[in-house]
Formats: C-alpha cells, sequence, structure tokens
C-alpha cells in the first residue's frame, strides 16, 4: 500500500520539494544580499501600510468609501500582522503558494496530457523565475497564481462527474472563483467563461444547466457578498468589489497611452493619492458631485472617448498591448525585471521571460485547438481572458503572469510528444511566436525603480549606495528630477550642505515648480542660515 501511494504521489512530492528548496535558498541569499528585501516600495508600499493600518485597527484611504482596491490580500496580510508574523508571515504565505502553484500545474499537465506531460509542465513552472520575484514582494500576485491554478484543477473535475453527486464541488470551485474575484475582480470574466462551458451542449435541457449554474453562482456569492455589504454599509454605495476599474481602463487607454503603465501628468505619481486624485478630477471634468461608482464610469467612458477620438492610433495601442504580451521582455512598473533577475541569488539561472514559454508552448497550443476537448476550456479560457485584461488595462508581468499556467501545460504537452512539433501549422505559429517575442519593445524604464532603490539605501543611511542608485536612474533618464533630488540629499545628510544647494538650485533652474527640490532647498537654506532662492525659481 505505502509503495503504491508513494509510486502515484513521488513526481508532485519532489516537485514540490525540490519548488520549497529553491525558494527557501532565494529568500536566504535575498536576506544577505538584496537592499529591498522586506523593504517594500511602489504597490507593495501601499499594501504593507494597509495591512498595518488594519491590523492596528484604524481606518485607510478616503474614509467613509467603498474599497478602492481589491481587500482581500491586504486583510490577509492584516490578520498575520496581528498574529505578529511580522513580513516573515506574508512572505513564508506566498513561498507556500508558489509550491501549491508548481504542484497544481503538474496537475493539471498530468490529468489532461498524461505523466511526461505533467512532469514537463510542473518543472517549467519550477524553473519560471517571475513566479518567483512575486513571492518575495508584498503584493496579491502569488496568491491569485496559487487561487487560480486550483480553479483549474478543480473545474474539469467538476464536469467530468456532471452526472454524479457533484454539487459541493460545483460549490467549491464557485466558492474558490469568489475568492480569486476579491482579490482580484478581472476574473469575474473567468467565472462568466466557466458558467458558459458547464452548459454549453446542454443547452437544450435548461433545468440540467440551471441548477450547477446557480451552484457556481452561490459559491461565488459567499466569497463576494461580504465586501459588497461593506461597500454599501460603509461607503453608502452598491460597489461589487472595489471601484479602480473605471481608473485602470483610462491610465491603459488614455490619449498617450503606449501599452504599458503610465499615468497621465494629472494623476499623482503614487498609487496612495490616487483615489482621492480619481475623484477630484472626475469632479472637475464633470463639473458636479459624483459618488464613487459615479467617477469610476467617468474614467470609463473618458477612455473609450479618447480612444473613439483617433481610431488609428487605438488601433495601433492594441496592437502594442498584443506585441507586449508576446514580448521576451518582462515589464513590470514596481520594480526592474532585470536587476530583479540578478539579485535573486539561484533564481538567477532560471527561465527569466515568458516569451520563452509561448514557444514551446504553440504546438501543443495547436493540438488542442485542433482536437478541441472539452477538459481543456478552462485553461483556453483563463489563457483568453488575461488576454482580455492585458487588451483593456495594460501590459505587465504581473498581468500576464497567469499565462504561465496554461502555457506551462500546453508546452509540456507539446515536449512529451515531439511529433507535435512535426506539423506545419505548429511551425508557422512558432515561427510567427517568434516574432512577436523577438519584437523590439522599444522601452526605456528604469529610472522610478532606481529612484526607489535609493531611498531604500538613503533610509538606512547608506549613502554611497543611495547616490549610485541615484546616478543609475540619470544613466536610464538624464536630468530626472527625482534623481538629482535624492543626489542632494544625500550629500545634506553627510555633512555637505553646499553641494546640496548648489544641485537644488541647478535643479530648480532646469524644473522650476519641481516643488519637492523647492521644499528641500528652503529647509536646508533655513537650517544653514542661508538666503532663501530667488524669486525667479518658486
Amino acid at each position: 500500500m505505502a509503495n503504491r501511494f508513494w509510486r502515484n504521489h513521488k513526481t508532485p512530492a519532489l516537485l514540490a520539494a525540490a519548488a520549497l528548496a529553491l525558494r527557501l535558498a532565494v529568500l536566504l541569499w535575498r536576506g544577505e544580499h538584496d537592499p529591498l528585501f522586506h523593504a517594500p516600495i511602489n504597490d507593495a508600499a501601499h499594501y504593507d501600510a494597509w495591512a498595518r493600518a488594519l491590523a492596528a485597527g484604524r481606518g485607510f484611504g478616503v474614509a467613509d468609501a467603498p474599497y478602492y482596491m481589491p481587500p482581500l490580500y491586504p486583510h490577509l496580510v492584516a490578520f498575520l500582522f496581528r498574529l505578529g508574523a511580522g513580513p516573515w508571515g506574508p512572505t513564508l504565505l506566498q513561498t507556500a503558494c508558489g509550491v501549491l502553484t508548481v504542484t497544481g500545474v503538474h496537475a493539471l499537465g498530468r490529468s489532461l496530457f498524461g505523466e511526461r506531460a505533467g512532469l514537463w509542465a510542473g518543472l517549467l513552472a519550477l524553473h519560471f523565475a517571475p513566479l518567483l520575484w512575486f513571492e518575495g514582494w508584498l503584493l496579491p500576485t502569488a496568491l491569485n497564481m496559487a487561487l487560480l491554478t486550483a480553479v483549474l484543477n478543480l473545474a474539469p473535475a467538476c464536469r467530468a462527474r456532471r452526472e454524479g453527486r457533484v454539487w459541493p464541488r460545483l460549490l467549491l470551485l464557485g466558492l474558490l472563483m469568489g475568492v480569486a474575484t476579491v482579490n482580484r475582480p478581472q476574473h469575474l470574466l473567468l467565472l462568466a467563461g466557466l458558467a458558459v462551458w458547464w452548459g454549453w451542449g446542454s443547452w437544450r435541457r435548461p433545468a440540467a444547466v440551471a441548477k450547477p449554474v446557480l451552484l457556481l453562482a452561490l459559491g461565488a456569492a459567499l466569497a463576494i457578498l461580504p465586501v459588497t455589504l461593506r461597500n454599501v454599509v460603509h461607503g453608502g454605495e452598491r460597489v461589487l468589489v472595489s471601484t479602480n476599474g473605471g481608473v485602470n481602463f483610462y491610465l491603459g487607454n488614455f490619449d498617450g497611452a503606449s501599452g504599458r503603465f503610465e499615468q497621465p501628468r494629472e494623476f499623482p505619481p503614487d498609487i496612495a493619492r490616487q483615489q482621492e486624485a480619481s475623484m477630484r478630477l472626475a469632479r472637475r471634468d464633470a463639473g458636479r458631485s459624483l459618488d464613487w461608482r459615479g467617477a469610476s464610469s467617468h474614467w470609463f467612458g473618458r477612455g473609450l472617448r479618447e480612444l473613439a477620438a483617433d481610431p488609428g492610433a487605438a488601433l495601433k495601442l492594441y496592437a502594442r498591448k498584443l506585441r507586449l504580451v508576446f514580448a521576451w521582455r518582462e515589464m513590470e512598473h514596481n520594480f526592474l525585471a532585470a536587476w530583479v533577475h540578478r539579485h535573486t541569488g539561484p533564481g538567477r539561472w532560471l527561465i527569466p521571460s515568458l516569451g520563452l514559454l509561448w514557444l514551446l508552448a504553440m504546438p501543443g497550443l495547436v493540438s488542442v485547438l485542433r482536437e478541441r476537448r472539452a477538459e481543456t476550456a478552462p485553461l483556453l479560457l483563463l489563457a483568453a481572458t488575461t488576454l482580455l485584461t492585458c487588451l483593456l488595462f495594460w501590459v505587465n508581468t504581473r498581468h500576464r503572469l497567469p499565462l504561465l499556467i496554461p502555457l506551462a501545460v500546453f508546452a509540456g504537452a507539446g515536449l512529451a510528444a515531439p511529433r507535435l512539433w512535426l506539423s506545419r501549422t505548429a511551425l508557422a505559429a512558432v515561427a510567427v511566436t517568434a516574432v512577436l517575442v523577438a519584437w523590439p519593445t522599444g522601452d526605456h524604464e528604469g529610472a522610478s525603480f532606481f529612484v526607489d532603490l535609493g531611498r531604500v539605501h538613503a533610509q538606512r543611511q547608506e549613502f554611497v549606495e543611495a547616490r549610485q542608485a541615484y546616478q543609475a536612474a540619470l544613466d536610464y533618464q538624464p536630468h530626472y528630477p527625482q534623481a538629482l533630488n535624492g543626489i542632494a540629499l544625500t550629500h545634506m545628510e553627510q555633512g555637505d550642505p553646499e553641494t546640496a544647494i548648489r544641485l537644488l538650485r541647478d535643479l530648480l533652474r532646469r524644473y522650476p515648480d519641481y516643488a519637492p527640490a523647492r521644499r528641500n532647498l528652503e529647509r536646508i537654506l533655513a537650517l544653514t542660515g542661508g538666503d532663501r532662492p530667488p524669486s525667479t525659481e518658486r
């Protein structure tokens, strides 16, 4: 009995052990060498502040408003903080999520295409570096991947047992989808797709479709309804999960959008002030008072109007987004992917890009599309809804990371059956994909990341390293005001106010409206007894 159990579970057990060992090795290396380890920046800093406020029993964001961002992850992190877990609590939770994702991808490949395909799929997920990156950041991405993997493993099992006692599994499937939606609201698209898939082929028997779809919806409601009720009671509005959908649509489609994350000048650069700014700017544009649902609808409408104003530019924007989904280069506005890849210790030898998985997955994907097997539909639905999310909003590593699950499984199918590579259609698909993967993105990212890195070093009194980071930002974007301001402050902290004053005055001559530099200059002059800056510089 024991031998049979080991034979049946040997591969997933070994994959789980390897995934855990790799993650622990990366964590130990980062703890010694990575200045950003447990030093959250950008969105991670926002989630950290939100969770700490919840753990302390304080409010966060605009008072008496519906949730602006999905609340599951910060509440989960706050729960861990209340238990006294500290920053290691979320880190270890996300490590467990990564292990579950790797073993879940293996289970999917094995159940759909056999043992060898499952092994290949699990190995690809095990060696995929971007999955590891997000497990070390205070972001909801690792939790999202684990939830999606669980959903995709459960969905075919529900359909295979549709004639038997399947209602507990359907209820659980709906509950998992609801939890995933509270974490990432765009998964409502996947939930709707799964409901349609369940009823496909049985539409002539409404009773056979209605019960399972209602069970799916009931399970999802059990997770979503408490959030909606909180928004009604506390925020005074009927908001399903959160109100930032309209703003995100606008940020991905405004006149001048590039397909990557970037903000128009009118929006503040940090996410902490985005909620208040989105309402203030929406009311300014509308010329009247708006509630939060109205503000979200305003940004949806404005994004659509700006797209419609120039159809040619809109078409180019969406073509660029489609190319970026396939691009070799990983793009994430929270960090510089190349820097993070070098700073994950053992992780730097892993697969660095989704582009490789696109190439490996094409023969398996072509075969799946030809055969039209019903049990592969959830994988295709996840791929389609992830692609749609990238097109509707913007493309970055975080948005396209769920593609790892179907691509690893399809790649496993192709690697387990080399004959699939001999098809002319498969070879043509690989050739076209190779062009899209290799297509230059034309981006020059990195300046804002190195400024954040410089600030972390400065907070630790590591001023030489801080200046090096700020200089790296200037290498990406010469005369970047945040970097110049940071260099000046490091000189002040090291007891050289004359250099700091000179650098800040030079900065204000180039950017006279850059308020942080003006405030810093006035503060330094007050401390040193110098003159206020000339009025022409104000």
